[in-house]
């Protein structure tokens, strides 16, 4: 059983990233490796499984547009770094 809490906050996100960032995440989550919040396990991937098998294309559509939705005016402290923000910690792969 995975312990509650282990992901980031997405508070807000859905200001900072275009529909295809949350994709390739929920797809491919070691496209994107952000350092440094625990999310990274013992071998550079992270932590987060890949749901490529078990996803419908619909049901990351709606996942998306979810995500998409969590806007606030201001980014949450919590937050994962935007992917244009200057400076970040962001590695592609």
């Amino acid at each position: 059983k995975t312990p509650r809490g282990q992901g980031p906050d997405m508070t807000g996100m859905g200001s900072h990233h275009p529909a295809e960032y949350f994709a390739e995440l929920i797809m491919n989550p070691n496209r994107v490796i952000v350092d440094g919040n625990g999310y990274v396990g013992a071998d550079g991937l992270s932590k987060m499984p890949s749901y490529a098998d078990t996803i419908t294309v619909k049901q990351l559509m709606d996942l998306v547009a979810y995500l998409r939705s969590l806007k606030a005016d201001e980014p949450h402290h919590h937050a994962m770094p935007s992917s244009t923000e200057s400076g970040s910690t962001m590695k592609m792969k």
